[in-house]
């Protein structure tokens, strides 16, 4: 029983891992082009500093248990730490200043009414038409795909939707939220309504179902975890759990065809291996070049997902340098602002170990969707972009004794109007092509439990098919 995975960032190792585990006479061989595993996901210590490249955190909780439940099956849950105690909320800037996201808001639930009244972040109209939320009628007999801007607008209002909802949903996807489905980005958040007829009562609801109160703001940062050594350190503990695959680093796939007799040819490097299955765990844009062939309808659709590129400039200064009082986790930028930012991070506010007592280690973001040409900007601007923002912003002055620029180019999937009619062709497609898998973040999620999950499916997926064949 030979599988192929293609792709060695944290979906491919995940179905590389679970295939091992789901079956002892299955024979894995990981394809990988670059040098190193892990994909996006890598950490850098430098002079005390624990830098992130891409994400530094992973949500865990009943919602999305697929990142915790990989930890577990790793044996690595005790090298699984929670976000600090302190300092934990987001805030929003505003005409140059910080505001708290209000108290049990959740990316566009409001779960308390008088946080949302004593918020200085809307305006009396604002809050209001906020508050009225519970009251809006749902479309009757409209089943059209919804943008986040029409979505998030007709629930909450124009003025909660551009100070609060575009950056705090920005901050995950980097989108465009005219483009962006609601329905495929946030299916949770439409699901509310759908079920309770409004997001806050869907999220009173809950509330009481936990029988907990919600003192998180924003990005229930509550429910964040990550290694004590960084991204890094999972990256590691998965490969150490792969002895038994056959690893093939530094060999680009140059495409993948199915043969008569059943079963996948891989060609790598110049050689030819046949394999009962393939999982295919690469940006679908990757995955659309390797089918092109084999299935140019499949792969057309592959390509009309889109991506968008971004940058993270790491920036370690001493916590003197800093003027204003660091009291969260983070900031989000609203595009109405009109900033060349779109988020920062205060890494050594949110885990411990990421610099040096004196020290903060923050991550700012830019680029994205709306604008990619900041991404290829050379470093010296970029800096001087952040610099002047944090200028602005924080009183930041001095020099920093840490910078480090991280450019991720069509790294994040644009979950666009039509996203889930596109998957269901896609699937469609796949069910053509027997002992073809897909897994990425490009279909069903773009966080690394999300990730976790499509690459474990896919390796269960692969083995019962395999298993189907022999017997």
């Amino acid at each position: 029983m030979k599988i192929a995975v293609v792709g060695g960032g944290i979906s491919g190792l995940s179905a590389a891992f679970y295939a091992l585990r789901t079956a002892n006479d299955v024979c894995v061989t990981l394809f990988e082009s670059q040098s190193r595993l892990g994909g996006v996901l890598q950490t850098t210590r430098q002079d005390d500093y624990l830098v992130e490249h891409a994400a530094d955190n992973f949500l865990h909780g009943p919602t999305a248990p697929w990142g915790e439940q990989l930890c577990h099956d790793l044996g690595f849950s005790n090298e699984i730490i929670p976000t600090s105690e302190q300092n934990r909320g987001a805030n929003v800037v505003w005409r140059g200043n910080f505001y708290p996201v209000p108290q049990g808001f959740q990316l566009m639930a409001p779960s308390q009414m008088s946080s949302i009244m004593t918020s200085g972040l809307l305006t009396p109209a604002g809050k209001l038409r906020l508050c009225w939320e519970p009251f809006v009628c749902e479309r009757a007999g409209d089943d059209r795909d919804e943008s986040l801007t029409e979505f998030a607008t007709r629930r909450l209002g124009a003025e909660a939707f551009q100070r609060l909802v575009q950056p705090l949903v920005s901050g995950i996807y980097t989108a465009d939220p005219d483009l962006l489905s609601a329905s495929a980005a946030l299916p949770q958040m439409v699901e509310m309504v759908q079920r309770h007829g409004s997001l806050y009562r869907a999220m009173r609801r809950r509330q009481k179902q936990r029988r907990t109160s919600n003192k998180t703001r924003g990005a229930r940062y509550g429910l964040f975890v990550a290694p004590r050594g960084g991204m890094q350190q999972l990256v590691d503990k998965l490969s150490a759990c792969l002895q038994l695959a056959e690893l093939r680093m530094g060999v680009g796939v140059e495409t993948v065809e199915p043969f008569e007799e059943g079963g996948w040819t891989v060609v790598a490097g110049g050689h030819r291996s046949r394999f009962d299955a393939v999982v295919l765990a690469l940006p679908a844009y990757h995955a659309a070049t390797l089918l092109s062939r084999t299935d140019p309808a499949l792969s057309d659709l592959l390509n009309g997902i889109s991506y968008a590129s971004s940058a993270v400039l790491a920036l370690g200064v001493h916590r003197d340098q800093i003027q204003r009082p660091l009291n969260a986790f983070g900031s989000v930028v609203p595009i109405v602002e009109g900033r060349q930012i779109l988020a920062i991070s205060y890494s050594s506010l949110k885990f411990p170990g990421r610099a040096p007592t004196d020290r903060v280690l923050m991550r700012v973001f830019l680029g994205g969707a709306l604008q990619p040409e900041l991404v290829d900007l050379p470093d010296d601007q970029l800096y001087a972009i952040v610099w002047h923002e944090l200028k602005e912003l924080l009183g930041l002055r001095g020099r920093s004794d840490l910078q480090r620029v991280f450019r991720w180019r069509k790294a994040m999937p644009q979950y666009n109007l039509g996203h889930l009619s596109r998957l269901n062709r896609i699937r469609e497609r796949v069910a053509l092509q027997p002992g073809l898998f897909l897994a990425g973040n490009g279909y069903e999620g773009v966080g690394i439990p999300q990730c976790v999950k499509g690459g474990k499916q896919a390796a269960e997926d692969a083995v019962t098919y395999v298993r189907g064949r022999v017997h």
